[in-house]
């Protein structure tokens, strides 16, 4: 299980909100178990935030990491992405 996806559902939450639902699932009878594993999406916007979602999975035992880079880059000029 993919917790946190890939299409925009993590980033539309808070930090404390994934943390929440990232919670939540390690509770489930399939993940205690043993039948369901569990992938933690952790990347976010803020890297302090990548951080902190990274480190609570690692507190819930959760396996699996997965990050993704930026969507976006944020220049400081317009001149930096026109030639």
């Amino acid at each position: 299980m993919l917790v946190g996806g890939t299409t925009g559902e993590g980033y539309s939450l808070t930090t404390d909100e994934r943390m929440q639902v990232l919670a939540y699932w390690m509770q489930t009878a399939p993940v205690k178990n043993g039948s369901l594993q569990v992938i933690a999406m952790v990347s976010a916007s803020a890297h302090p935030d990548t951080i902190k979602l990274a480190q609570h999975a690692k507190s819930l035992n959760v396996r699996s990491l997965m990050l993704m880079g930026h969507s976006y880059w944020n220049h400081s000029a317009v001149t930096d992405v026109i030639d």
